[in-house]
């Protein structure tokens, strides 16, 4: 392997992996074949990769490289929420689902080290498109994804590193993804892009909105950039893709195995309460095990990702509807709000919901948050912000509290002379 650079090394996560990983993936999203020559195509240099050649094959890679990291990071969110349950007898994982998040837990060490790392990666690739191929037309797409890894580290760990500085808050990293997602929506083409873009900003300023204290300001912020994400595209869906060869979405072993991950037992028949029906947004499969201590009713497999080529969402119409559904009910208009629920609750096929009561219409809006997004990487900040503790959380846990977040991993730490832990 040729001799790194040093530049290529940032701190305690090597952000660089192997050069090698960053071009395969290139390439299989890409589907290319010898579209540059070099010696050893496996092992390239960082002079190489500035090859006016492999740009276009590059501008790929930030969503190759995120995407194989947010779905392990959703995984990591759906077992320490209410979301899904581990069976089985790993003792790291254990402790991660009743909600630990103090010391070494490998779980929470692998999520921060592959979506820092993915980060780095997008981050670079787009660098070097900004510098090179300004006016490639997948450029606004790579911005997208690197602010996407930024905000998963930012709304998980306590801390985020950036090229082996100091770490920056959560709430830091947050407000610093507004001008990207801006830059994104100001620089695409695309409807959908855009759309997504815009409906991204204003998940992040509801964030903000809970971060920084309840400002109303951010939340009527939230809502104006979920109603211009709608107005660009009023059904926007934007999500990771997956093929094999090349990543995979590992969410879909909720199904597979019946044991060791799967959809938490509890959660298998929710009645929608307002048709007082099962509802159709949770689709399992027939009983086939009981759950074993502590956890109580049959086990059931989970097809929400029915392959390893599903698609994940990261940004979809539903989520800016409830975002304006929060921002009006939080100003008082009711009615608002209430329509807003309501045109969700049609895209999934359930009847309207109906109140004048405040608390009802905040029940009701945190239901089908739940519902709508179970197992897409939104619970477990929900339990943050709406003080809800997941049932299988013990007592430890349960005291210290749901606005807490994950350590910053070892590995950063032992690499990064600007991080301590």
């Amino acid at each position: 392997m040729p001799e790194e650079k040093p530049e290529e090394i940032l701190g305690g996560v090597m952000r660089i992996r192997m050069v090698s990983v960053l071009v395969f993936t290139a390439f299989m999203a890409a589907g290319c074949g010898d579209l540059f020559d070099v010696e050893n195509p496996g092992s390239l240099t960082t002079d190489q990769l500035d090859s006016p050649d492999l740009y276009s094959v590059l501008a790929v890679t930030p969503e190759g490289e995120v995407c194989a990291a947010y779905d392990n990071l959703v995984m990591a969110n759906a077992l320490q929420s209410d979301d899904v349950a581990f069976i089985g007898s790993f003792t790291f994982t254990e402790l991660h689902m009743w909600g630990y998040m103090e010391g070494f837990n490998s779980t929470q060490e692998s999520a921060f080290n592959s979506m820092a790392t993915s980060r780095w990666v997008a981050e670079d690739v787009v660098k070097r498109l900004t510098a090179s191929d300004p006016n490639n037309v997948l450029l606004m797409n790579g911005v997208y994804w690197g602010a996407i890894a930024r905000v998963g580290l930012a709304d998980h760990f306590v801390g985020v590193p950036i090229d082996g500085g100091a770490a920056q808050t959560p709430q830091a990293i947050l407000e610093g993804t507004l001008a990207l997602f801006d830059q994104v929506a100001a620089g695409t083409a695309d409807a959908n892009l855009k759309a997504a873009a815009l409906g991204s900003k204003a998940r992040i300023l509801r964030s903000l909105y809970f971060e920084r204290g309840k400002l109303a300001a951010d939340f009527t912020a939230a809502q104006a950039a979920a109603e211009a994400a709608l107005a660009a595209k009023s059904d926007f869906i934007f999500s990771c893709h997956y093929a094999s060869p090349g990543s995979e979405n590992d969410l879909n072993t909720y199904h597979k195995n019946i044991l060791n991950v799967v959809l938490d037992p509890r959660n298998v028949a929710i009645m929608d309460p307002v048709s007082g029906l099962a509802d159709p947004r949770i689709n399992v499969g027939a009983a086939e095990v009981a759950a074993p201590p502590p956890h109580t009713g049959m086990v059931h497999r989970f097809y929400k990702y029915p392959g390893l080529d599903a698609d994940l969402p990261v940004s979809r119409w539903q989520e800016a509807q409830l975002i304006i559904a929060e921002a009006k009910l939080i100003a008082g208009d009711l009615a608002g709000a209430v329509a807003a629920i309501n045109l969700v609750r049609a895209g999934a096929g359930l009847s309207a919901f109906a109140s004048t009561d405040a608390t009802a219409i905040d029940t009701q809006m945190k239901y089908e948050r739940r519902l709508e997004f179970m197992v897409e990487g939104r619970r477990l900040q929900d339990h943050r912000y709406y003080s809800i503790v997941p049932w299988q959380w013990d007592d430890a846990t349960r005291a210290l509290g749901t606005n807490r977040r994950w350590p910053i991993s070892q590995s950063e730490i032992a690499g990064n002379d600007n991080v301590s832990g």
